[in-house]
């Protein structure tokens, strides 16, 4: 199965050291790079910041957005990450969306 995810859940198996649990869920796991941008920034601690590195080289997948007239349209109403996830997901088909 494949899943878009956004910033909050990477996050959140991160501080509970889980985040294998995505990636053994999951065939494969993508994010739209706004997320990725997000998940990187500074702010977290020094193990979350390492595993979600760790986890963005080697299984999580991240993609570009093809459709940013969609993308601004989302970013009126939702924060960027969350639209772009949303953006990604349609354009992949992708079996679930996980917010």
């Amino acid at each position: 199965m494949r899943v878009v995810c956004d910033t909050n859940i990477i996050i959140e198996f991160t501080k509970i050291s889980r985040l294998d649990l995505v990636k053994n869920i999951f065939h494969k796991v993508m994010i739209p790079d706004e997320v990725k941008e997000e998940l990187l920034a500074e702010g977290k601690g020094e193990t979350e910041q390492h595993d979600i590195i760790k986890a963005i080289n080697d299984w999580i997948v991240s993609k570009k957005v093809k459709d940013l007239l969609a993308l601004e349209s989302l970013k009126a109403h939702i924060g960027k990450g969350e639209a772009a996830s949303i953006v990604l997901y349609m354009e992949t088909k992708a079996d679930f969306f996980w917010q």
